[in-house]
């Protein structure tokens, strides 16, 4: 897919290209996730059922699963093709990425030795420092466990 830069609110507009990114080559977490999905975040007129996005990203992804269910649904046990996702907090950005595998009977709930079989591919600045500049890795999500038990979910795109 190519070398991607993060850059918040970018990229997932074209669900049928070879790339999440957009024409500068910068894509988030949730615009990776709507490309994975293949969905354009941008053309839903997202409603969460408190408010219309401009654009699909993870707080809204949270809202709708954990509310009117349109797009998402909150799943217990994860599997491939699912999402993690957990919301920011204040003043910060939440994340996502997307489930590639895990331990079988594996939740929020997990011990946290279990954790580090939960790979995830995502969008991030972490990756591009870690992986030579390419946003978009698969890693372990154990080092973010500590945020999806308290403010997150695994989530499964309806579509």
């Amino acid at each position: 897919i190519g070398k991607i830069t993060y850059r918040l609110g970018r990229g997932g507009r074209r669900p049928d290209n070879d790339s999440p990114a957009d024409s500068e080559g910068m894509c988030d977490c949730s615009g990776f996730t709507a490309w994975a999905c293949s969905y354009d975040r941008y053309k839903l007129g997202f409603n969460t059922g408190g408010s219309v996005e401009d654009y699909v990203n993870t707080t809204s992804m949270l809202e709708d699963a954990r509310g009117i269910k349109s797009m998402w649904q909150v799943v217990e046990h994860p599997a491939p093709g699912d999402v993690a996702v957990f919301e920011g907090t204040s003043g910060s950005v939440g994340h996502c990425g997307i489930v590639m595998s895990c331990p079988p009977e594996f939740s929020l709930g997990s011990p946290e030795k279990r954790w580090k079989d939960l790979m995830v591919c995502d969008c991030s600045p972490a990756n591009m420092r870690r992986a030579g500049e390419d946003a978009i890795a698969v890693r372990s999500w154990a080092s973010l466990r500590g945020a999806m038990v308290q403010r997150g979910d695994f989530i499964r795109y309806k579509g």
